[in-house]
């Protein structure tokens, strides 16, 4: 299986995704960026959003280079209207909009205690609402066509969240329920949704967390590569199934969760007073 473990439910036929039209948030490095070379590779035309123009004309570059077309926009997502204004991009440009790869997100490691209520604010509105805005922009296009498919990026720690990572983790859980929900509505439009589960990623969104030496070091222990990610997204699109884990193992997180519910509180627990 080349490194993915992935659950099967919801795999359908295989797609072909030559011609395709891809839209990637937060695509303007890590795991965004290598999810839409990834495409690129495969003949689909990419569009890209991100809150940074120069690295944005950057990535463009780097799709171009792989051979496909491309297009970029500056977009937060946490803007309705730029959320829109991406996806209205792609659709004006070729006609369609095939697949949404919903990635646009970030994290901060710190005590709950700790985090302001802004912060906490900051995550939901661009980890959970930039996907609520870039999903409701892409099927105004879907549904016409009766197909798509919307692969949200979550984590694995929407199975087993993460002391510190409290917000991070609450609204990947969100991220999560809401493919769930939105797989059973949508699937008599012959809609696909995805929800992808990554470990920890070595991009700069890593590095940028606030992780402390400690946690780096355990963290380093679970990690992957963007390209690992990319490579799951791409895989899920060409043969849609409801839940992805990139990383080998970590399909059985929410077994263990569900199984050992005591042992793995006190081993949040401890991690807790580690790390406090």
């Amino acid at each position: 299986m080349n490194g993915e473990n992935r659950l099967e439910t919801g795999k359908g036929r295989s797609v072909e995704l030559s011609g395709k039209v891809v839209v990637v948030t937060g695509a303007s490095s890590g795991i965004g960026l290598a999810v839409a070379r990834a495409f690129a590779r495969e003949g689909c035309r990419v569009a890209i959003g991100a809150r940074r123009e120069d690295r944005l004309a950057d990535a463009q570059r780097q799709i171009e280079n792989d051979g496909a077309e491309a297009l970029s926009l500056v977009t937060d997502v946490r803007t309705e209207a730029d959320a829109q204004a991406l996806v209205r991009a792609a659709y004006e440009r070729w006609g369609s909009v095939d697949i949404l790869v919903n990635n646009a997100g970030f994290a901060t490691s710190k005590p709950f205690l700790d985090m302001s209520a802004v912060e906490v604010r900051d995550h939901m509105e661009t980890n959970y609402m930039g996907a609520v805005y870039s999903a409701k922009a892409a099927l105004e296009y879907m549904m016409p066509q009766r197909s798509g498919h919307i692969i949200n990026i979550a984590s694995v720690l929407a199975k087993i969240p993460a002391p510190h990572l409290a917000a991070y983790s609450a609204t990947k859980a969100a991220l999560d329920s809401l493919s769930t929900s939105l797989r059973a509505e949508l699937s008599r439009y012959g809609i696909q949704v995805t929800a992808v589960h990554p470990s920890v990623t070595r991009t700069e969104f890593y590095h940028n967390t606030g992780f402390d030496n400690r946690a780096r070091r355990a963290a380093h222990l679970f990690a992957q590569e963007p390209e690992t990610v990319a490579r799951a997204v791409v895989r899920a699109a060409r043969r849609p199934r409801a839940e992805v884990y990139p990383l080998f193992g970590t399909r059985l997180l929410p077994v263990i969760h569900a199984v050992f519910s005591p042992l793995v509180r006190l081993g949040l627990k401890a991690i807790a007073r580690v790390y406090r």
